[in-house]
């Protein structure tokens, strides 16, 4: 064959523009995700914050028919953080029963089974119960749940915050974003769409 219809072997050269664009588009790459893992709580407490204000704009809806919407809020909010610390007051006193008769029960169950059973009583049941105990009130005691609540007090008041605006304003940017739709037909089409939607994702 001649030397013309031999294949050739293809030469890549590495230029400084096309380094430099790997090399940025590497440092891009990790700009992003560093900036995703750091906006991800962020993000949640909007997602909740959104959420909650969406849910509890129905409950304002109604009361809106009878008393002012500013009243309305105030009613809603107060009622909806009562609710929610009656909960919390009776799931921990639930938790804080439960974990106080276990302290009580167990560790004399285990007693009891060592003094039946030799077996038992070589693994050292009693001691081992006590232990369980003693974790169980570390992580689920009074004490525990005071410090886990002090703790997550900021997170909860700034979702708080966020619910409280979105309830005040949110039904302003929702208009606004219609009002971005030039055509009436198109946006009275999408306003009771919208409200379908809302209404049926509530129920």
């Amino acid at each position: 064959s001649t030397p013309q219809s031999r294949t050739r072997a293809r030469r890549v050269r590495l230029t400084a523009g096309s380094t430099l664009l790997v090399i940025g588009a590497v440092v891009a790459a990790n700009v992003l995700v560093a900036l995703f893992d750091a906006a991800r709580r962020p993000l949640g407490w909007a997602l909740v914050a959104s959420v909650l204000a969406w849910l509890l704009s129905w409950v304002i809806g109604l009361l809106d028919r009878w008393v002012p919407r500013g009243i309305a809020i105030v009613i809603t909010v107060v009622g909806f953080g009562i609710l929610l610390s009656g909960i919390w007051v009776g799931v921990s006193a639930t938790i804080q029963a439960e974990v106080d008769r276990l302290g009580t029960d167990l560790p004399d169950a285990a007693r009891d089974l060592e003094r039946s059973y030799e077996a038992v009583a070589e693994f050292r049941l009693a001691e081992r119960a006590e232990a369980f105990v003693t974790s169980l009130q570390d992580r689920f005691g009074t004490q525990a749940q005071v410090a886990e609540a002090a703790g997550t007090v900021p997170t909860y008041l700034v979702i708080g915050i966020l619910m409280l605006f979105l309830v005040g304003y949110g039904p302003r940017y929702i208009s606004a974003g219609l009002r971005q739709i030039s055509d009436p037909v198109r946006r009275e089409s999408a306003a009771v769409i919208l409200d379908r939607a809302s209404r049926t994702g509530r129920a």
